[in-house]
Protein backbone atom coordinates (compact mmCIF):
# COMPACT_ATOMS: atom_id res chain seq x y z
CA UNK A 1 0.00 0.00 0.00
CA UNK A 2 2.78 2.36 1.12
CA UNK A 3 4.38 1.61 -2.38
CA UNK A 4 1.60 2.40 -4.66
CA UNK A 5 0.69 5.46 -2.73
CA UNK A 6 4.48 6.87 -3.08
CA UNK A 7 4.36 5.84 -6.78
CA UNK A 8 0.57 7.35 -7.30
CA UNK A 9 2.34 10.26 -5.42
CA UNK A 10 5.46 10.60 -7.59
CA UNK A 11 3.76 10.35 -10.74
CA UNK A 12 1.09 13.09 -9.96
CA UNK A 13 4.23 15.48 -9.12
CA UNK A 14 5.93 14.49 -12.19
CA UNK A 15 2.56 15.00 -13.89
CA UNK A 16 1.76 18.38 -12.88
CA UNK A 17 5.16 19.18 -13.00
CA UNK A 18 5.31 18.47 -16.63
CA UNK A 19 2.30 20.61 -17.20
CA UNK A 20 2.96 23.40 -15.12
CA UNK A 21 6.56 24.51 -16.09
CA UNK A 22 6.97 27.50 -18.14
CA UNK A 23 6.79 27.04 -22.02
CA UNK A 24 5.96 28.53 -24.92
CA UNK A 25 3.17 26.78 -26.79
CA UNK A 26 2.23 27.48 -30.48
CA UNK A 27 -1.29 27.59 -32.17
CA UNK A 28 -2.24 24.86 -33.98
CA UNK A 29 -3.54 26.59 -36.87
CA UNK A 30 -5.53 23.89 -38.49
CA UNK A 31 -7.43 23.09 -35.06
CA UNK A 32 -7.91 26.27 -33.48
CA UNK A 33 -11.08 28.49 -34.19
CA UNK A 34 -13.06 31.43 -33.43
CA UNK A 35 -17.17 31.30 -33.82
CA UNK A 36 -18.82 34.29 -33.50
CA UNK A 37 -22.68 35.20 -33.21
CA UNK A 38 -24.13 38.33 -34.33
CA UNK A 39 -28.54 39.29 -35.60
CA UNK A 40 -29.21 40.49 -38.20
CA UNK A 41 -32.62 42.17 -38.62
CA UNK A 42 -33.04 40.00 -35.76
CA UNK A 43 -32.22 36.75 -36.58
CA UNK A 44 -29.76 34.82 -34.98
CA UNK A 45 -26.61 34.24 -37.30
CA UNK A 46 -23.09 32.62 -36.88
CA UNK A 47 -19.74 32.42 -38.27
CA UNK A 48 -16.27 31.20 -37.99
CA UNK A 49 -12.92 32.16 -38.45
CA UNK A 50 -9.83 29.75 -38.80
CA UNK A 51 -6.06 29.35 -39.40
CA UNK A 52 -5.44 31.51 -36.20
CA UNK A 53 -0.95 31.68 -35.05
CA UNK A 54 0.81 32.61 -33.00
CA UNK A 55 2.45 32.14 -29.21
CA UNK A 56 1.41 31.17 -25.92
CA UNK A 57 3.70 31.30 -23.31
CA UNK A 58 2.13 29.52 -20.36
CA UNK A 59 2.81 28.31 -16.52
CA UNK A 60 0.66 27.83 -14.19
CA UNK A 61 3.07 28.42 -11.26
CA UNK A 62 3.64 32.21 -12.24
CA UNK A 63 0.43 33.11 -14.09
CA UNK A 64 2.56 36.75 -13.90
CA UNK A 65 4.71 35.54 -16.68
CA UNK A 66 2.47 34.28 -18.90
CA UNK A 67 1.44 36.02 -21.98
CA UNK A 68 -0.36 35.27 -25.34
CA UNK A 69 -0.23 37.12 -29.07
CA UNK A 70 -2.84 35.55 -31.49
CA UNK A 71 -3.03 36.56 -35.13
CA UNK A 72 -6.59 35.88 -36.43
CA UNK A 73 -6.74 35.82 -40.77
CA UNK A 74 -9.84 37.68 -40.92
CA UNK A 75 -9.91 36.45 -44.95
CA UNK A 76 -10.91 33.11 -43.51
CA UNK A 77 -14.36 34.37 -42.49
CA UNK A 78 -17.01 31.48 -43.57
CA UNK A 79 -21.07 32.63 -42.79
CA UNK A 80 -22.11 29.35 -44.82
CA UNK A 81 -22.88 32.29 -47.55
CA UNK A 82 -20.56 33.42 -50.16
CA UNK A 83 -22.15 36.21 -50.80
CA UNK A 84 -22.18 37.25 -47.18
CA UNK A 85 -18.48 36.30 -47.14
CA UNK A 86 -17.25 38.59 -50.26
CA UNK A 87 -19.27 41.18 -48.46
CA UNK A 88 -17.30 41.32 -45.24
CA UNK A 89 -13.90 41.64 -47.48
CA UNK A 90 -15.48 45.19 -48.73
CA UNK A 91 -14.12 48.54 -46.44
CA UNK A 92 -17.79 49.04 -45.06
CA UNK A 93 -16.51 45.55 -43.06
CA UNK A 94 -13.35 44.06 -42.64
CA UNK A 95 -11.44 46.52 -45.49
CA UNK A 96 -9.52 43.12 -45.88
CA UNK A 97 -6.97 44.88 -48.58
CA UNK A 98 -6.08 47.42 -45.97
CA UNK A 99 -6.23 45.59 -42.42
CA UNK A 100 -6.21 41.67 -43.70
CA UNK A 101 -5.81 40.39 -39.65
CA UNK A 102 -7.07 40.70 -36.25
CA UNK A 103 -4.70 40.86 -33.61
CA UNK A 104 -4.95 39.98 -29.56
CA UNK A 105 -1.88 40.27 -27.59
CA UNK A 106 -1.99 39.97 -23.41
CA UNK A 107 -0.71 42.62 -21.31
CA UNK A 108 -1.71 40.76 -17.62
CA UNK A 109 -2.85 37.23 -16.48
CA UNK A 110 -4.35 36.84 -13.33
CA UNK A 111 -5.14 33.05 -11.90
CA UNK A 112 -9.21 32.47 -11.18
CA UNK A 113 -10.11 29.28 -10.28
CA UNK A 114 -8.21 25.79 -10.65
CA UNK A 115 -7.55 26.30 -14.72
CA UNK A 116 -9.70 29.37 -15.07
CA UNK A 117 -7.63 32.74 -15.73
CA UNK A 118 -8.50 36.25 -16.44
CA UNK A 119 -6.07 37.55 -19.43
CA UNK A 120 -6.19 41.40 -20.08
CA UNK A 121 -5.18 42.43 -23.31
CA UNK A 122 -5.70 44.67 -26.36
CA UNK A 123 -7.80 43.00 -29.64
CA UNK A 124 -6.96 44.92 -32.40
CA UNK A 125 -9.35 45.09 -36.02
CA UNK A 126 -9.39 47.38 -38.48
CA UNK A 127 -6.62 49.75 -36.99
CA UNK A 128 -8.99 50.17 -33.83
CA UNK A 129 -8.33 48.82 -30.01
CA UNK A 130 -10.42 47.59 -27.91
CA UNK A 131 -9.02 46.67 -23.80
CA UNK A 132 -10.72 43.54 -23.14
CA UNK A 133 -10.80 41.31 -19.67
CA UNK A 134 -11.01 37.58 -21.04
CA UNK A 135 -12.25 34.59 -18.64
CA UNK A 136 -9.55 31.58 -20.30
CA UNK A 137 -10.11 28.52 -19.19
CA UNK A 138 -6.72 26.05 -19.50
CA UNK A 139 -7.21 21.99 -19.60
CA UNK A 140 -4.57 19.83 -20.55
CA UNK A 141 -5.49 16.81 -23.40
CA UNK A 142 -3.96 13.71 -23.30
CA UNK A 143 -1.63 14.33 -26.27
CA UNK A 144 0.46 17.22 -24.10
CA UNK A 145 -1.69 19.70 -26.21
CA UNK A 146 -3.40 22.91 -24.42
CA UNK A 147 -6.61 23.59 -24.72
CA UNK A 148 -7.64 27.60 -24.41
CA UNK A 149 -11.35 28.35 -24.37
CA UNK A 150 -12.97 31.70 -23.90
CA UNK A 151 -16.21 33.25 -24.39
CA UNK A 152 -17.04 37.31 -24.58
CA UNK A 153 -18.99 40.01 -26.46
CA UNK A 154 -17.64 42.87 -28.43
CA UNK A 155 -19.18 45.75 -29.86
CA UNK A 156 -18.51 46.18 -33.60
CA UNK A 157 -18.98 49.81 -33.94
CA UNK A 158 -15.99 50.07 -31.84
CA UNK A 159 -14.05 48.69 -34.95
CA UNK A 160 -16.02 50.24 -37.83
CA UNK A 161 -17.01 46.82 -38.61
CA UNK A 162 -20.27 47.43 -40.68
CA UNK A 163 -19.79 50.92 -41.11
CA UNK A 164 -21.67 53.38 -43.38
CA UNK A 165 -25.36 52.37 -43.74
CA UNK A 166 -24.67 48.99 -42.24
CA UNK A 167 -23.88 50.70 -38.81
CA UNK A 168 -27.49 51.05 -37.95
CA UNK A 169 -28.06 48.25 -35.33
CA UNK A 170 -31.62 47.83 -36.35
CA UNK A 171 -30.31 46.17 -39.30
CA UNK A 172 -27.15 44.36 -37.60
CA UNK A 173 -27.11 44.07 -33.76
CA UNK A 174 -23.73 45.96 -32.76
CA UNK A 175 -23.32 43.25 -30.15
CA UNK A 176 -21.01 39.95 -31.47
CA UNK A 177 -20.41 36.92 -29.61
CA UNK A 178 -17.13 35.27 -29.58
CA UNK A 179 -16.27 32.14 -28.54
CA UNK A 180 -12.74 30.69 -28.96
CA UNK A 181 -10.80 27.48 -29.07
CA UNK A 182 -7.40 27.46 -29.47
CA UNK A 183 -5.36 24.19 -29.41
CA UNK A 184 -1.39 24.84 -28.33
CA UNK A 185 1.24 22.77 -28.30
Amino acid sequence: MRKSFSALLAASVFAVGTWAHAATYEVDSESSEVIFYYKQMGVQLDGRFTGLSGNIDFDANDPGSMSAQIELPLSSVDTGNDEANDELEKPEWFDLNAHPTATFSSTQVTPADAGQYTVDGVLEIKGHTQTLSLPVNVQQMDNGVLLFETEFEIDRGTFEVGSGSWSDPSIVANEVKIKASILAQ
